[in-house]
């Protein structure tokens, strides 16, 4: 499976509205520019405050959003194995709610990881 720009927004959007996911990118992108960033096909790379943006607003390194955009533009071919975040078969039962919840734990124990490794340097 390869994810584009609009897989990735749709995969870690969770529960939140378009409105609620540009308040998270701090308003850049905004939520008309992202709503066409799922819907319309991309024609060029967004600007380094949208990449910016997307990755705060989705929990990602800006790394995974220029990859997403490249494949979006046909410029690379990101094979990916699945989504960002594989949950046991039993997880199936979880609400969208909870799945963003555990989602969002998982990158808060990343961010700590980056952190601590950043303290021991």
């Amino acid at each position: 499976m390869t994810r584009n720009l609009p897989g990735l927004i749709r995969e870690l959007i969770g529960t939140r509205s378009f409105e609620q996911l540009a308040e998270d990118c701090n308003g850049q992108p905004s939520k008309h520019r992202l709503y066409s960033m799922v819907r319309e096909p991309l024609k060029q790379f967004p600007s380094v405050e949208s990449i910016q943006g997307l990755a705060q607003g989705l929990h990602v390194h800006p790394n995974t959003v220029i990859m997403a955009c490249a494949e979006s533009l046909g410029l690379a071919d990101c094979e990916d194995k699945g989504p960002a975040l594989v949950l046991p078969e039993s997880a199936r039962e979880l609400t969208a709610s909870q799945k963003s919840i555990v989602v969002s734990t998982v990158i808060e124990f990343a961010k700590a990881n980056i952190r601590a490794r950043q303290d021991d340097a």
